[in-house]
């Protein structure tokens, strides 16, 4: 019987764990709030992260070809996807305000 608790706790503690970090990253702190306080023993976790899965669209990872968005990203694949981001922006212009005070006479 203390198995079975023990097996419960550490599946709600997995959810939790990985919903409180989706909602960290995605600056949502009434979200991250509801997922601390609220618990269904992951059930309430889970809807969340499938509700805030990011889709991918490049049709080249493997997530693409089965249809789905892998929850975990590993190094290698986190390094890939700031290295594109990095190519895909453009250098910004820099903007110099200078302001003069008046002279009062």
């Amino acid at each position: 019987m203390s198995s079975f608790i023990v097996l419960i706790v550490v599946w709600a503690l997995f959810w939790k764990g990985v919903a409180l970090w989706r909602a960290a990253r995605r600056n949502s702190p009434g979200w991250f709030i509801a997922l601390l306080i609220i618990n269904t023993l992951g059930i309430f976790e889970i809807i969340y992260l499938l509700m805030t899965r990011e889709q991918c669209s490049c049709g080249e990872c493997e997530d693409c070809r089965s249809g789905g968005q892998s929850i975990f990203v590993t190094e290698e694949e986190q390094e890939e996807i700031e290295d594109e981001d990095e190519e895909d922006e453009e250098p910004q212009e820099e903007v110099v305000v200078v302001r003069r005070r008046s002279r009062r006479l």
